[in-house]
């Protein structure tokens, strides 16, 4: 363990490294996805995967592993949309083979089970403390970046980052108690 971070947790250390780096991991990623909001998305992706592995084994050089999965993610996406856009160019008609794919049409048990997941979920989501409900909200309703939730709500960006995951963390586990996804 490094003297910087002697006689800190891991998940301690792993923020430590998230906070004080995390406008570097984005311009990183940038430079890789030419986007600034989906760079921020991969960092939360990056930074997500980064904690659950500080949690269970400490990589010999953390920063360093932590740039190389914001690398891989980044990586990825880039990929996705390459592939994405290849195959929006063959179109209809150019001699791409029609996939049978399974009707995306709801059908009733579709319906029944999508009201029930959400009214599970809603349910689950009354259970979380305020403030935790609060940054979900902002993040997956309205589609706020970090910066900008911890602004309205008057906390450090680090801590806004805390209640998404903890909030989202909470609800899967709850989801999964209660049966799962229909």
């Amino acid at each position: 363990m490094s003297d910087t971070f002697r006689g800190k947790s891991d998940d301690s250390e792993a923020l430590d490294l998230y906070t004080s780096h995390r406008a570097a991991l984005v311009s990183y990623s940038q430079a890789t996805v030419g986007d600034a909001m989906i760079a921020e998305d991969v960092v939360q992706d990056a930074w997500i995967r980064f904690e659950a592995v500080m949690k269970t084994e400490r990589p010999r050089i953390p920063i360093g592993y932590f740039y190389r999965v914001v690398r891989n993610l980044s990586i990825d996406y880039v990929r996705r949309k390459k592939r994405v856009l290849e195959i929006e160019s063959l179109g209809p008609n150019k001699g791409a083979r029609p996939l049978e794919v399974e009707s995306s049409d709801p059908t009733t048990e579709r319906v029944v089970a999508a009201k029930d997941d959400l009214e599970r979920l809603m349910l689950i989501f009354d259970e979380l403390p305020e403030k935790t409900r609060i940054a979900l909200r902002l993040k997956k309703l309205r589609n706020l970046t970090l910066k900008e939730i911890a602004r309205e709500m008057g906390l450090s960006t680090s801590r806004a980052h805390e209640l998404i995951v903890e909030g989202v963390e909470y609800c899967r586990v709850r989801m999964e108690e209660e049966g799962g996804w229909k």
